[in-house]
């Protein structure tokens, strides 16, 4: 639990926060040999070292999230043309979303009203992942329930 600590210390996670709790926990949950292998599972999304550190920094619970449901969120959103890469470095919690259950079905809607002309700005990631499903339906869904059938 020490070296847990110590390298969360070292890394730079705020000790008066809630996230450096979080912190100790993800970095305890990791050998070494995962650890780096996390680490360079992350550099072949295409995420630089000193973003991993932001990430973790930020949100350090998406190092535990595997690697296979980052790189399909990291390919459903990117393949939409409305988000780059650095939008899931700078929200990195949008890479613990369920790619089923939240993102595809969101982004399923918000394509169809765009191609109907219902809106024309997308809402930023972060409102996409973590608005709850009432408020997504109540902004994104019913005021064009009678114009999509």
């Amino acid at each position: 639990m020490r070296e847990a600590v110590e390298k969360v210390q070292e890394m730079g996670v705020d000790q008066n926060t809630k996230t450096f709790i979080y912190a100790v926990h993800a970095i305890a949950s990791f050998r070494k040999e995962s650890w780096e292998a996390k680490i360079q599972g992350f550099r072949d999304l295409g995420v630089s070292e000193s973003e991993v550190m932001e990430i973790f920094r930020k949100s350090p619970l998406v190092i535990c999230t595997s690697l296979e449901k980052c790189r399909e969120i990291k390919r459903l959103l990117l393949a939409t043309g409305r988000f780059e890469m650095g939008d899931l470095i700078s929200d990195p919690s949008t890479l613990m979303c369920s790619v089923d259950k939240r993102y595809k079905p969101r982004l399923q809607i918000l394509e169809v009203l765009e191609s109907r002309g219902l809106i024309s700005k997308w809402p930023p990631l972060s409102s996409i992942c973590r608005w709850t499903d009432e408020r997504f339906v109540g902004v994104f869904v019913r005021p064009y329930a009678d114009q999509l059938g």
